[in-house]
């Protein structure tokens, strides 16, 4: 900012300052590293992805590579029927093409039709418990385009004080979640205990 000196002449105030407080180049480049690190944690200056500076403006999330939106309906306007044979009836026969590969007994049920489908899938590996529920688990259609999944039976692996792992649960899932939880419920079948 330019300013008047005592004989009028202008004159440009610097500010500047003391390099060497901050302990010379290392310690500027700890400093820039620590001041960014700061703001990264607590957001300052970087803009979160899908919030809007403006009050009611709409954001709209990037589409897929090679899909648009006006060309793939989402999961909620296909219908649990059409999505199930689209993603899980092939992952489901994949299971059981791989259970019955390894000697296990498999069965996969669907019951009903559309939204009022469901699927259930149950292995029974040949050192199964006898007289135990073989491990199972149920797909059906939960509100707004999600996915209802129960699964239980008993497990192979160790077992509680009555010498059996009996399981049930549930969780309401979105469709990428689907083939997660079929490789957790796999890898619970198929893990060996030796």
């Amino acid at each position: 900012m330019p300013a008047r000196g005592a004989d009028g002449s202008t004159a440009v105030v610097e500010a500047s300052m003391d390099l060497e407080a901050l302990g010379g180049w290392p310690g500027i480049l700890a400093f820039l590293l620590v001041a960014s690190c700061i703001a990264l944690i607590f957001g300052l200056g970087a803009p979160r992805f899908g919030s809007s500076k403006t009050a009611g403006a709409a954001t709209s999330l990037p589409d897929r590579v090679g899909q648009s939106s006006d060309r793939r309906p989402p999961a909620a306007a296909l219908g649990f029927g059409e999505m199930a044979r689209e993603r899980l009836e092939p992952l489901l026969g994949n299971l059981v093409d791989r259970a019955r590969a390894q000697g296990s007994e498999a069965r996969l049920e669907l019951t009903g039709e559309g939204r009022a489908s469901t699927y259930r899938l149950e292995i029974r590996r040949p050192d199964h418990p006898a007289g135990q529920p073989p491990p199972y688990i149920a797909f059906s259609a939960g509100e707004d385009g999600l996915v209802e999944v129960i699964y239980g039976g008993v497990y192979p692996g160790p077992v509680d004080h009555n010498r059996h792992d009996t399981e049930i649960g549930w969780r309401t899932v979105r469709w990428d979640q689907v083939d997660h939880l079929l490789a957790i419920f796999a890898h619970k079948v198929f893990a060996r205990f030796d």
